[in-house]
């Protein structure tokens, strides 16, 4: 009698670039069964939802909405999947933003396959991954300084983004331009900037999560 070949896990690739799909699933194909490549966010969401993968690679930067756009969103639909997020950053910032979006894993592109290879086998198995070179950085680092920001102080930092003056500011949230200057200077204390292109340069790394992801997938699956 025939030995029972055991089923590989299905595995979805997203990159926007095809090369690196075809790389990526070159390596995994040692182990998963590839069942699609993708390289925008609504191509990701749609196969997803027709594949049902047991597992995900994708990039945390893709074209038309992000790929942690589609995962917050996947999340929210409850869609059984392991995710595990890939970027040309080791960024403790696109680590800690996938991690919260619900990735099981983040694994810098620089590293070796071995690592990728690892960090889904960990993933597979309930325990969360953050490659070491990522992981020796969150402790300190402009992120945690992020996450001290208020609600209020978000919302005048997104106006601060935008080029309007403190006057403007007070009038678009209901507050005097003497609050919104105390919250400016409160904000630059936080991130120890002295002035304000220095607080915008640290804050970059974390418009994604300050402006959040609200409308953008749910346009740009529409389009697809």
């Amino acid at each position: 009698m025939a030995a029972m070949h055991k089923e590989r896990p299905k595995a979805i690739v997203a990159d926007p670039q095809r090369i690196i799909c075809e790389c990526l699933a070159h390596v995994l194909s040692k182990r998963f069964d590839i069942v699609r490549m993708v390289q925008t966010g609504p191509a990701l969401y749609l196969a997803i939802h027709e594949c049902k993968p047991a597992v995900v690679v994708l990039d945390a930067s893709m074209a038309e909405c992000t790929g942690l756009q589609v995962l917050r969103r996947l999340k929210e639909e409850g869609f059984p999947a392991t995710y595990v997020v890939i970027s040309e950053h080791d960024s403790v910032a696109v680590a800690s933003a996938a991690l919260k979006s619900g990735a099981s894993a983040f694994v810098p592109k620089h590293r070796s396959s071995e690592t990728l290879l690892e960090a889904m086998s960990q993933s597979l198995s309930g325990r969360p991954y953050v490659a070491l070179s990522t992981f020796r950085r969150l402790a300190n680092n402009d992120y945690g300084r992020f996450q001290k920001l208020t609600d209020r102080q978000r919302s005048v930092l997104r106006l601060i983004l935008a080029g309007k003056t403190s006057k403007r500011i007070g009038q678009e949230l209901g507050i005097s331009h003497r609050t919104v200057e105390s919250h400016k200077y409160t904000i630059m204390k936080i991130f120890n900037a002295e002035a304000t292109m220095t607080l915008l340069q640290c804050i970059k790394p974390f418009e994604e999560e300050l402006y959040g992801s609200e409308g953008s997938l749910g346009r740009a699956v529409e389009m697809a």
